[in-house]
Order: C-alpha cells, then structure tokens, then sequence
C-alpha cells in the first residue's frame, strides 16, 4: 500500500458557547463563536503503514515520581488524543463504507498538538477529532464525498462512540468557523439543525476568563445525569432547558443588527443563571462561580463557554474594556485565572444569515 505523497496538516480553532448552552444537546438552540486564539492541529505524514504517534506533552506515559504522575491524572485525567484519532479514523471508515465512498489505499502516520486548555470548556475533543477528519478527507481526496454539512454529524459520532455525552454545537461552530446561531428543535432528516451566521461586526468585545487550575471534570461527567432525565421526561429539566434555549433564541433576533449588542449582557446573565439553577452550584463548580463573580464586580456579565473552567464575557456599557478592564485583569491574576480578549476566527465555509424567526 503506498504511502501519502506529502503531508497533509489541518488546524481546528476552540470554540466558546454565548448563549443557550447547553440546549444543543437537547433540542434547544444556542449560539457560539470561534475560538481563534486556541486550536488543535493535526498532521498526516507519509508513513509504510497507518501510524497513530503519542504526543509527548499530551500523552505521556513516562514520570519523574509517582506523585507527578498522580498531579497529572488529577488535572488532566488519564486520556490524551490519541483514542480521539484513533476512533476519528475508524468512524471515517465506518462511514466511507456505509456511503459507499471509495478510499484509494494510502499509509501515513497522523499526529497532533494543540494549546486549547484542557478541562475548560472550549471543546479541544472535537478540535482535534474535526483536524483528524479533515486530514483524512484530504489525504484520501474524498472532499466530493463528505461535505461541510457532514463533518458535525460524523464529528459527533467519532466522540460518542467513546461514550462522550455532547451535542452538535461545537463541531458546528468549529466546521463553518465565526459566530454562528444553531436551531437544533427540528432536525432534518439527515440530523442537521438550522445553523445561520452572524456578523461577528455585532458584537461586543468578548473576553474570556480561564481556569488555570482545571478540576478534572469532563463534559460528558456534567451532562450526564441531566441527560439521563430530560430523555426520561422530566418536567423541571425540559422546563429548564427551554428556558437556556431561550436565551440564545432571543439573541438571535437581537444580534441580527447592530443594536443587539446592547442586549448581549443581560442574556447572557440570564443564560447563566438558567443553566444554575438546572444544573447547581456543585456541577457549575465554585471557580467557575468565582469567576461570574469577578466579571459582575466589574460591570461585566459570564456565561459558561463550555461544561466548565471558563467563561466568556462582555461588559455592560462600551466603555468598560477602558474603565473596568483593567480592575479585572488584577482581580483575575489574585484569583489565579487567566483573562483573554477573545479574537472570533473567521468564517470557513458559508452560511444563511436569514431563515425563518425560530422564536
């Protein structure tokens, strides 16, 4: 079997949920950007046989002490990226299969890096499982194959094939890239939702505040239970979850104009304490807490960007990246937390600005 001619390299960017997350996974509706100042990359190089490298930084498996090893597992757990692209590759096959979409035979060796901090929230998972499809789609020159439009549906597979609980959200937002409104109350046939763009020219500065400091918790952890009994009916949890869609449902209809971002800080203040009180301040974490805290100190408003270690934000008037920012930037580095001028990573494949008022 021949090897890849030459190396084929895809970068993913982060992405960081606004509003309504996290209803993707139920039905609701949210809306996210992307993350450019955080990706995963992976690279295809020519190799005899199909070869799945270990990343040094990522998946180590040699330690100075038992107790570095013990600190390790604590603040990162014990899986790195490589069960994700292993698993990316098999469900490319699966898939290729079931479509019928010839692979010509072509050996390489796929690894990966990436900076997007672990445990926060900012979907370094399917960062890299979107990389590792993208690789695979160029290096078998299938892109007539597996549109756009496919990558979150297989993106989503690839991730509960490992018993990851997630919804379509980030893979959304990370394969069409800006700032995007997902409808995910009435899926297509083919298992897409409504997604629509926004002009990233309507909103606010947006900040980010990390955790330097992870607790382990992956998202799968946090959902779990909920979803174990929104699917059982439960009428608090259908009633909650709604009540998170609603928010990134209104700010779709605000966000279509400039105006919107006057509306942007008490949505996501209610987006916020919808999701408190569904979830509880134990699942939410108390850093995360302290970190919506600080941001209200400082005429700010959080939500969480992801299942937890980060918060994206924007201040209440336009004066407050002058006024306050900076207060928040020493409150921030008391605390322990780092805080990031979000840059929204440009658009990469096209989408509708208009459609129908899902409110």
């Amino acid at each position: 079997m021949p090897p890849l001619k030459a190396p084929v390299t895809h970068r993913v960017h982060a992405r960081a949920g606004l509003l309504g997350n996290p209803s993707d996974g139920f039905q609701g509706a949210v809306i996210a950007v992307s993350v450019a100042n955080f990706w995963a990359e992976v690279t295809a190089s020519p190799s005899p046989r199909i070869d799945i490298l270990p990343s040094p930084d990522h998946d180590p498996t040699s330690f100075g002490s038992m107790a570095q090893l013990s600190h390790h597992a604590a603040g990162y757990g014990c899986n790195g990226g490589v069960r994700l692209l292993m698993a990316a590759c098999h469900q490319f096959q699966q898939h290729c299969d079931a479509a019928g979409i010839p692979l010509p035979p072509v050996t390489f060796a796929l690894s990966y890096t990436t900076n997007i901090p672990r445990q926060a929230g900012l979907s370094g998972s399917s960062a890299l499982v979107l990389a590792t499809l993208r690789c695979l789609i160029e290096a078998h020159s299938v892109e007539d194959g597996i549109s756009a439009f496919d990558l979150p549906s297989l993106a989503l597979a690839v991730e509960t094939s490992l018993g990851i609980a997630a919804g379509l959200q980030d893979r959304v937002v990370q394969t069409f890239g800006g700032c995007v409104y997902m409808d995910f109350s009435e899926l297509s046939s083919s298992g897409q939702g409504v997604y629509l763009a926004i002009d990233p020219a309507h909103l606010p500065p947006l900040f980010l505040i990390i955790d330097n400091h992870p607790t382990g918790k992956t998202s799968g952890q946090v959902h779990a239970l909920i979803k174990e009994r929104w699917l059982a009916g439960d009428r608090a949890v259908r009633a909650g979850m709604d009540a998170v869609a609603e928010c990134a449902q209104e700010g779709w209809g605000a966000l279509r104009g400039r105006i919107g971002a006057a509306a942007l800080p008490d949505l996501m203040h209610r987006s916020f304490e919808a999701r408190r009180r569904l979830y509880g301040d134990e699942a939410i974490g108390r850093r995360t807490l302290a970190m919506v805290k600080l941001a209200r100190s400082c005429r700010a408003e959080a939500s969480l960007a992801g299942s937890g270690g980060c918060v994206a934000l924007c201040f209440r008037e336009e004066s407050g990246c002058i006024e306050h920012l900076p207060a928040l930037q020493a409150a921030c580095e008391a605390a322990d937390f780092s805080l990031v001028r979000l840059r929204i990573g440009d658009a990469l494949h096209a989408l509708p600005a208009h459609a129908r008022d899902p409110c």
